[in-house]
């Protein structure tokens, strides 16, 4: 897969070769491999849904067959930071963000399940996220039509280990819908745990307090082995979830209500921060952004946010003074230093020192996932995003985020569209 520009128009595209590696050369042969590829093409093409990638162009070059598509920086497998070991625990997301993606993830599969499309490889990876925090499932490559002529051949596993059902598993021809709810349950098990299903006791309220037996009783359900016994189509798992959802709320407001007001500290700064910029990668930068393995702060901060902020925000705890809202639209990374740029030009707020914040500065505004408060409505800073350039980089071409609702930090190409949140060091001892 590569990332492409249309010429014409400028625009960002993904452009996918056929371009097999050996094994799958001698398991299947270049025919095959061939009717594979232009197969998952047509059948994306055909289909049109908010929650589906587009497709816009299949061709070839030179004997290579590629198709044009829609490009997305964002996955949920990037932004939950699984890797080729599958076994190693991931971060998580809040409740909240789950039930959002799964909901959207069932509309796309309920769409294509009245196609008659089965996708069988359903997992974070193929679930893209756009700039507006809408889901595309993607990569049809293994995904099966009713009215088509099957191009399974003996040997060939058809699914992602860990994520796929278990009739797929022993007979991937026969396996029918239930079988991507099966795999989409997996997968909102591993959002919320940070574990797989396989790995630990099946029962989330064993694993994490916040969740109680009806989250129990959904996941007993969604992931049972006999597809009969499961959800039997992706409008009742949807249905289910919403229920879910309305729980949690109730329970979610219930925790908000009774936790105890904490007393704002008025002491001075805390600790200073870095505010020049840096371009560092590997294990350098998870020294320098003071990070944990899944890139999460080692330390939170407790910040102290005046109150009566209208378009800035000063934080107590840290010396530093945020712009309160975001610009309406996300932008590459140019165009965050033109942002800044016209702050100061215009002496936003009367300032002229506006600049875009270190990593650490942004890591300054995440919540301990694991305290019950960080699951309450913010407060006078309201991130509006998930993803916030920072002003470090990690090469010419790629540069530092914060996604601030996860907790972590990532890297990604500068092309890539990301908010903007100015900060200025204006409060001093």
């Amino acid at each position: 897969m590569y990332r492409a520009i249309v010429p014409e128009t400028e625009q960002v595209i993904a452009l996918k070769l056929l371009h097999p590696a050996g094994p799958m050369i001698d398991l299947l042969g270049m025919n095959k491999l061939y009717e594979i590829f232009t197969a998952e093409a047509r059948k994306m093409e055909e289909l049109s849904h908010p929650n589906i990638v587009k497709v816009f162009d299949l061709d070839s070059d030179d004997g290579t067959p590629f198709f044009t598509m829609e490009y997305h920086c964002n996955n949920i497998g990037m932004m939950i930071n699984e890797q080729f070991i599958l076994e190693n625990s991931t971060r998580v997301i809040k409740p909240d963000k789950v039930m959002d993606y799964g909901s959207q993830v069932l509309e796309g599969l309920r769409f294509i399940h009245d196609e008659g499309i089965i996708h069988r490889d359903i997992k974070p990876h193929n679930i893209l996220v756009t700039d507006e925090d809408t889901v595309k499932i993607c990569d049809f490559g293994m995904s099966r039509n009713d009215e088509e002529e099957s191009i399974y051949t003996e040997g060939l596993k058809i699914g992602s280990p860990y994520y796929i059902a278990p009739e797929q598993s022993k007979d991937p021809e026969n396996a029918d819908h239930r079988s991507d709810l099966y795999s989409t349950a997996v997968m909102l098990y591993r959002m919320l745990t940070g574990e797989l299903p396989g790995m630990k006791s099946f029962l989330l309220s064993r694993i994490n307090p916040l969740y109680d037996r009806t989250w129990d009783d959904f996941f007993i359900r969604a992931l049972e082995w006999n597809p009969e016994s499961r959800f039997q189509s992706a409008n009742e798992m949807a249905a289910a979830l919403l229920h879910l959802e309305l729980h949690w709320e109730k329970r979610k407001t219930s925790t908000c209500l009774t936790l105890p007001q904490k007393e704002k500290d008025q002491a001075e700064i805390k600790h200073q921060l870095r505010t020049s910029p840096i371009r560092v990668s590997g294990s350098e930068a998870r020294k320098a952004f003071a990070v944990n393995e899944l890139w999460q702060p080692v330390h939170y901060t407790d910040n102290i946010f005046a109150e009566n902020a209208e378009l800035t925000v000063p934080d107590r705890a840290t010396g530093l003074i945020w712009q309160r809202k975001d610009p309406d639209l996300p932008v590459d990374r140019d165009g965050a230093d033109a942002i800044i740029a016209s702050l100061n030009d215009n002496q936003f707020c009367g300032l002229s020192i506006w600049r875009l914040p270190t990593v650490n500065e942004l890591l300054t505004l995440v919540n301990d996932p694991k305290l019950p408060e960080s699951h309450c409505a913010a407060g006078m800073l309201l991130m509006e995003r998930n993803w916030y350039w920072s002003c470090d980089s990690r090469s010419q071409k790629t540069s530092w985020y914060v996604n601030i609702r996860l907790g972590y930090t990532g890297w990604q190409e500068n092309g890539c569209r990301y908010s903007v949140r100015a900060v200025a060091s204006h409060l001093v001892r």
